[in-house]
């Protein structure tokens, strides 16, 4: 067995989002981090690309007191490929930060930009790939921002974003550097930059990465988790390496994740209905990395397969998954005004399902065209309806329960207290679909 064979993955095969618009890669040497970067890379796929923008941080010292470097340079060549560098794009950053932006020789003569090419190579070719490669050093947090915002602007259907990083580094034996490296993943994947003593090898860029994914609504997604521990046996000291990518996709759970978070739900409940605080939901995001993701969720209750309570949030992403069951848990079986809170007598009759939202968006079609729409759009959207500030949505399941689109809308304005024809006023009304992963919902194993 070769080195890369020992690369340990967590639990399940890693996932193929496809469509991606970024990938956080790692930059060691292919002995230790190959196969996970193999990972990221492998999402690519039959994806046409046109430019690839690579962010990483100086590992140099002096090349530049602060800033950002961009090449000074037409060509990158390494061993049996060669890529062309965007040029017009360096222009436009320079032309648009010149206090920032640094046209640099240098500063692209260390590994963290090279080692990403062969891999480019393979899955994009470098004939028709063109680079935007820019590294970090001493930038603030408005800068980071301001060049975020501008980099959205410049973006196109066919580019990609690669963040060229490692995990922690060097710092930590193997085991605390697993658990740090989990609280990392967590903010990425949420979204947030991640505090200092989680020991992100690449934070400027990083920081200016997640500004452009929350800026173009990106779902995040873990692929895989590796040290070099994994390869060489030392684990005294590691260096850490992760896959991610972000995708205009939702995100896609194992069914393992599906069912715990069921039983979590449930757990929630009988401890609430005996005192005792929520259960801590720690461990299961160390198993399960994704559900540190900022997602909308839902838990749906059931008492002898008939509706006991439904609750969940839409379009609000200030909990991860893990704590948005938690909080929904709880809603659904003592706060949902269609029902009586659940008691301790009824618990044992108690089935949960949960539901993980993607990001709704707008229908760009008039009222009049909705129904037509939705009676042909297989599988069958959520639906948000919004009517002069007023807001109810329907879970997918819930299609089979109304013959047609017309009844499904009119149910969904009488939910928010809307007249049921309300749906088709011209003025102050939209509509937007989102898709759900849900679980079976049969699980019973809610108890400590």
């Amino acid at each position: 067995m070769g080195t890369m064979d020992r690369v340990k993955f967590p639990n399940t095969a890693p996932p193929y989002v496809g469509e991606v618009k970024a990938l956080l890669v790692p930059q060691a040497s292919r002995r230790y981090c190959g196969a996970i970067a193999s990972v990221s890379h492998g999402q690519i796929g039959k994806q046409h690309l046109e430019r690839v923008f690579i962010l990483t941080d100086n590992h140099c010292i002096g090349w530049l007191d602060r800033g950002i470097a961009i090449p000074n340079f037409d060509k990158f060549k390494v061993p049996n490929c060669e890529f062309s560098v965007d040029d017009s794009v360096c222009c436009a950053l320079e032309c648009h930060g010149p206090k920032i932006f640094s046209r640099r020789t240098d500063a692209f003569f260390e590994n963290n930009i090279t080692t990403q090419l062969p891999f480019l190579a393979k899955h994009a070719g470098p004939a028709t790939v063109q680079l935007v490669p820019m590294i970090f050093q001493g930038t603030d947090p408005e800068e980071r921002k301001e060049v975020a915002e501008f980099l959205a602007k410049q973006l196109r259907a066919n580019d990609l974003l690669i963040i060229s990083s490692d995990l922690s580094h060097y710092h930590l034996p193997a085991n605390a550097a697993e658990r740090y490296d989990n609280k990392t993943i967590g903010h990425l994947l949420s979204g947030t930059f991640p505090p200092g003593e989680n020991c992100l090898c690449e934070p400027e860029s990083t920081d200016c990465f997640l500004t452009l994914a929350q800026k173009m609504g990106w779902t995040a997604h873990f692929l895989a988790y590796g040290h070099s521990g994994h390869v060489d046996g030392f684990a005294d000291e590691v260096v850490s390496y992760g896959a991610m990518a972000w995708s205009t996709a939702p995100m896609k759970l194992p069914v393992d994740a599906l069912e715990a978070l069921e039983d979590l739900a449930l757990q929630t409940i009988h401890r609430r209905l005996h005192g005792d605080f929520p259960p801590d939901i720690g461990p299961l995001c160390r198993q399960f990395p994704q559900l540190h993701a900022r997602q909308s969720v839902f838990v749906t209750l059931k008492k002898q397969g008939q509706l006991r309570g439904c609750i969940g949030s839409l379009g609000d992403f200030s909990n991860t998954i893990g704590a948005g069951i938690v909080q929904h848990a709880i809603d659904a079986a003592f706060h949902d005004d269609r029902f009586s809170p659940v008691i301790a007598d009824e618990f044992s009759q108690l089935s949960a399902a949960v539901s993980i939202l993607s990001f709704p968006r707008p229908l760009q079609l008039s009222p009049s065209q909705w129904v037509d729409h939705l009676g042909k759009t297989h599988p069958k959207p959520g639906v948000i309806l919004e009517i002069n500030g007023r807001r109810s949505t329907f879970l997918p399941e819930v299609w089979e329960v109304f013959p047609d689109g017309g009844a499904f809308l009119a149910a969904l304005c009488e939910k928010q207290g809307s007249p049921a024809e309300a749906w088709r006023q011209q003025k102050n009304v939209r509509l937007l679909t989102y898709e759900t992963q849900h679980s079976c919902g049969n699980r019973r194993d809610g108890g400590d």
